[in-house]
């Protein structure tokens, strides 16, 4: 699942760059007029939403990985509780 959601997250981000490739590419007289200060702006505003995709599958993996984890320690504490009950009898 988790290659699945790197895959997801690869393609797109992919795709953002082409769009923002393309955009800028179709009016370079605009981009040559434009001031540091706008540059930051368009650099921000073009790759805040793929820092703000890979935060979230980050933390969709991050979640994933600590399910799985926890597995083990589920199946000690049956056994333990199976221990007990077996003793105590």
């Amino acid at each position: 699942m988790s290659s699945l959601r790197t895959r997801l997250g690869a393609v797109i981000s992919l795709c953002w760059i082409v769009a923002i490739v393309y955009l800028a590419v179709r009016d370079p007289a605009a981009l040559a007029k434009m001031s540091p200060n706008e540059w930051g702006d368009f650099l921000a505003g073009s790759f805040a939403p793929l820092a703000f995709l890979w935060l979230v599958l980050g933390y969709l993996q991050k979640e994933m990985n600590s399910a799985s984890a926890q597995m083990p320690f589920a199946y000690k504490r049956k056994n333990l509780k199976t221990r007990c009950s077996n003793s105590a009898s």
